[in-house]
């Protein structure tokens, strides 16, 4: 039976930060090809280097019983849409979504009335319940850029392992999106070229790049914060009870109070994300946050999400229609277009400050509120011990931070270092196999990801279903995370071109569900 109003469920899936604060608000839909609504976050930019924006993407779902969400597809012609005081709305180019940033230099607390175009006419819109997500972004722009440490030396302490050169010089340069050949990374540099020798000589040899594979070139749009728990929570309500059986650990007809990606009823490692009305055969279970587990809802919602395998995170980011990114773009959004630094972390820079979840100031753990008692130059959250995790997106940047001391990248992206692993797409390595010209590429299927955008459906089973996106072992864990050493390897690990993680010829961490393992995405228009 029609009803006779609309049913409007928003869902803030942006985190609510001290610097940042996204809000989602008063949605209504005045005819049935337009959605509209409130937005608003604090402190946006926009200048002459690069800017921030929100990305926008909408979701419908019969009110006559259905129990699952649909992708709802926009206009994709700029004109079509609109955004009140100064903002910009550009669609993506298949439709998915759009971004919503300002329209001319600027920083402060913003607010938009923004209305959207649906790419369809809705006959009987007043019968649909609407969701409509946002999630911060960072434009990275073109340009020219630089991979590598500028060593040749696996030390820690002296070098990155196993970081990126070109032939004599000890850095590569990335000049354009055109095709790059095989072993085009490897270092000589006087070096053996046989893994007994110097295997780092081997290592960076990359396979074939095609001209489709991302190097971070051409501009694309990063998420700013790492995936949260809140985010995670949104994906896992979307979902049919099949698709949620797949993408947590915890059965979801578990009784309420089970923690989903975890089992057992006692949280870990500051995983907050528990069942909160469990399944039944025909209706999927909702899940929600509660860190202290005290039965009241929302603490941990805003820490990053640890305990995902990369097919969550494939997943996750199809249904936002967002993709993975590659690890040539992972340099990039960390170092942008400064020169190389041997040691340099992920904030572009060598001095680092050890935080973690012992530090926190008290009153303030698991809230949107949660902040370091620890100050200082790439503040960092590493160094952790058992029953310690990963801190909230955004921790270390306060009212009073600037971007060293908010472990911030060239661009304004955070927690690029420790905190959580992140998952990337490899451009491949070697390993010696017999003689000093005899090598194996690995993966051994080679390097397909064409960076293809995700199209906001998964498929029924749960699963992404975007072609050539990889596995667990076509990528690299990039980073380190809360529970990286304070070591001279650990630290090693935590600099922004070191490709440790990327030895891998059978299982990788990535492939089960891992305590200090978490991700973000990336998109193009």
């Amino acid at each position: 039976m029609k009803k006779s109003f609309i049913s409007l469920i928003f869902i803030i899936v942006a985190q609510l930060l001290i610097a940042n604060n996204v809000r989602i608000s008063s949605v209504t839909t005045p005819d049935n090809q337009h959605i509209q609504f409130l937005l608003e976050w604090d402190n946006s930019w926009y200048t002459s280097t690069n800017y921030d924006a929100i990305w926008i993407f909408v979701k419908g779902q019969d009110c006559s019983g259905a129990t699952t969400w649909e992708h709802l597809n926009v206009s994709t012609l700029a004109g079509n849409h609109t955004a009140t005081g100064g903002f910009y709305v550009e669609p993506a180019t298949d439709g998915t979504g759009v971004f919503v940033r300002r329209n001319a230099n600027g920083f402060g607390n913003v607010s938009t009335t923004v209305t959207l175009a649906l790419s369809t006419t809705y006959a009987d819109y007043t019968s649909l319940n609407w969701q409509v997500f946002g999630i911060e972004m960072v434009w990275i722009p073109q340009g020219t850029f630089y991979v590598g440490d500028g060593t040749n030396n696996n030390t820690a302490g002296v070098g990155s392992a196993y970081s990126f050169g070109q032939g004599v010089s000890s850095y590569y340069t990335i000049t354009s999106e055109n095709a790059i050949a095989a072993s085009a990374f490897y270092i000589s540099k006087g070096l053996a070229d046989c893994w007994g020798s110097d295997y780092r000589a081997a290592v960076t040899r990359n396979s074939a790049l095609s001209a489709s594979f991302p190097k971070g070139y051409a501009g694309f749009y990063s998420m700013k914060y790492e995936i949260s728990q809140a985010q995670y929570v949104a994906f896992i309500n979307d979902l049919s009870l099949v698709q949620q059986g797949n993408r947590i650990f915890a059965s979801p007809s578990s009784p309420v109070g089970t923690y989903a990606l975890t089992g057992g009823t006692t949280a870990q490692n500051r995983n907050s994300i528990v069942i909160k009305a469990s399944a039944t055969p025909t209706v999927p279970a909702i899940v929600d946050c509660d860190l202290n587990q005290d039965g009241i809802y929302g603490d941990g919602s805003d820490i990053a999400c640890n305990f995902l395998k990369y097919e969550d995170i494939l997943a996750y980011l199809d249904w936002a229609a967002l993709r993975p990114m590659t690890e040539l773009e992972y340099e990039k959004v960390c170092r942008g277009t400064s020169a190389v630094q041997p040691n340099e972390y992920g904030f572009s820079g060598t001095s680092i400050t050890l935080t973690n979840s012992t530090n926190l100031v008290a009153g303030t753990e698991g809230t949107s509120a949660e902040v370091s008692s620890i100050e200082g130059v790439g503040l960092c959250n590493f160094g952790g011990s058992p029953g310690t995790g990963p801190l909230r997106c955004g921790f270390a940047a306060t009212n009073t931070t600037v971007r060293s001391t908010a472990g911030a990248t060239y661009y304004g992206v955070m927690e690029m270092t420790g905190n959580l692993w992140e998952q990337s797409i490899q451009v491949g390595w070697t390993y010696y196999s017999g003689g000093c010209s005899s090598y194996t590429y690995y993966p051994t299927t080679g390097v397909t990801f064409s960076g293809l955008n995700g199209n906001g459906t998964i498929d029924i089973n749960g699963n992404a279903d975007v072609a050539n996106w990889g596995n667990s072992l076509t990528t690299i864990l990039k980073g380190g995370g809360w529970n990286t050493p304070n070591t001279a390897a650990g630290l090693q690990q935590l600099q922004l071109s070191d490709r440790t993680k990327v030895l891998n010829t059978g299982t990788y961490p990535n492939n089960s569900r891992n305590n200090e393992i978490g991700g973000r995405g990336v998109r193009k228009l």
